[in-house]
This record gives structure tokens, sequence and C-alpha cells, in this order.
């Protein structure tokens, strides 16, 4: 009997593991596909592009302010990031964001852009 209930703890066990990981892995899978651009944006770009004093200050466009954005839009998603890589106007190259990699900075300048365009 001690058997049979140690072999089904076991079972349900690894059945519970298995169940974890693959859980825990398609999150980050959806995760990175679908949110890094707004966690880097809000964790690196959100300072200066989401307003108040200290967007005013560094004449950051608002995120979401098409006004601001227009002379921007006119440039092909590829200038963007490269200016935002390389730094433009009063911005430090990539946003002060050493740690980023390029690939973060544009998925964060794509966020930006959709939620300006939307």
């Amino acid at each position: 009997m001690k058997q049979k209930i140690t072999k089904n703890l076991s079972i349900l066990t690894f059945t519970l593991l298995v169940f974890v990981f693959t859980s825990i892995e398609s999150t980050q899978l959806v995760y990175g596909q679908s949110g890094e651009g707004e966690k880097t944006y809000s964790e690196n770009c959100d300072g200066c592009h989401g307003g108040g004093f200290v967007g005013w200050l560094s004449g950051a466009p608002k995120t979401g302010d098409r006004s601001k954005w227009e002379p921007i839009l006119k440039k092909s998603m590829d200038e963007i990031v490269i200016s935002a890589i390389k730094g433009v106007g009063r911005m430090d190259p990539k946003g002060g964001c050493d740690k980023c990699s390029d690939e973060r900075i544009r998925s964060a300048v794509e966020y930006m852009v959709s939620k300006t365009t939307q």
C-alpha cells in the first residue's frame, strides 16, 4: 500500500512539474514576443517620453502625442531606431540604457510608435 501511495505521489509530482515548466516557458515566449517593447519603454523611456516636467525639459515628444511625433513619423522605422540607438537632440545614445541591446531599443521604439499612431 505504501509503495502505491509513493508511486502515485511521484506521478503527481512529475505531472505538476511538467505543467509548471511548460507554463513558464510559454509565458516567456509570449512575453518576449509582445511585452518586451512595453517593458523596455516603462523601464527606460517613460521618464522622458511619458510627459511631465522631465519630458518638457528634455524636449522628448510625449508618447501618444501625434502632433509632436509627426516629423519623426515621416522617417522609416529603421531611421527612427537608428536615431534612438545613436541618440538625437538631447537624448543620450539608447536613451541612456547602455545595457539595452539594439533589439530592445527597436522594440521600445516600435511600442512608442504604435501607441502614437493608433
